[in-house]
């Protein structure tokens, strides 16, 4: 069980991000060449996705791109995520004409991504602190690591309204930072990117799980970073 306290120093940030109350306006301008994609997929995800995207465009690392890959939602998610773009340049998205599930839009998003690193997000998460992602990329680049991984998250159950902390692990690609030249390269060299684009995917979450765990150049962390919603259809957890 995590105690309050530790939650409280999280709230600030949340609240603002729920709220639509952008931290450092100066920061939305596209970049040719940014530093960390961060990829979010989502289905139906229409009561979050504001704060969501909020949550990355307050985020105090500006040189970022954020692809949105949507899978082809059927509530209000797209009308959200377009009047974003109108205020942020810096958010692509990518419209999916089936949903084809999560994972495969989650590398369909690194296909499209410029980005030297990537972090991956679902669409009902949070990042809760301003400087989470600057702070791994600043890791990530001194160690040159294949990816940087955050030690423990807290699972916040709306249901059962227990908050508990837990270990991550090497099968969670949501906890890590990955340099995309490790990733998409070996994903590619793989599969293929013409496979990939068509949707030919049968082997990839295998393939993904044998990368995370192959004696990768890799350092785990204590470090805040997501609050995600835990319910039946989705679940909320904070990593620290």
């Amino acid at each position: 069980i995590i105690s309050y306290y530790k939650l409280t120093k999280f709230i600030k940030y949340i609240n603002k991000s729920k709220q639509g109350i952008l931290l450092y306006k100066n920061n939305l301008i596209k970049s040719k060449n940014p530093d960390v994609s961060i990829i979010i997929s989502l289905n139906n995800r229409d009561k979050y996705i504001n704060s969501t995207i909020t949550s990355v465009q307050n985020q105090r690392m500006r040189n970022i791109e954020i692809i949105i890959v949507e899978e082809h939602s059927n509530d209000n998610s797209i009308k959200y995520i377009e009047y974003a773009k109108k205020i942020d340049p810096r958010i692509i998205l990518i419209k999916n004409g089936k949903n084809i599930g999560d994972l495969y839009s989650k590398l369909i998003g690194t296909l499209y991504s410029k980005g030297k690193y990537i972090l991956f997000l679902d669409g009902d998460d949070m990042i809760c602190i301003e400087d989470f992602i600057q702070v791994l990329h600043k890791e990530a680049k001194k160690g040159n690591y294949d990816y940087i991984e955050v030690n423990e998250y807290i699972e916040i159950n709306s249901h059962d309204k227990t908050i508990i902390q837990k270990k991550s692990n090497s099968m969670l690609l949501w906890v890590k930072l990955i340099k995309k030249k490790c990733l998409y390269q070996e994903i590619i060299n793989k599969i293929g990117k013409n496979a990939l684009k068509k949707g030919k995917t049968t082997l990839i979450y295998n393939f993904i799980l044998l990368f995370l765990n192959d004696n990768q150049n890799s350092k785990k962390i204590n470090k805040i970073g997501i609050f995600h919603y835990k319910n039946y259809n989705c679940h909320i957890s904070t990593y620290i």
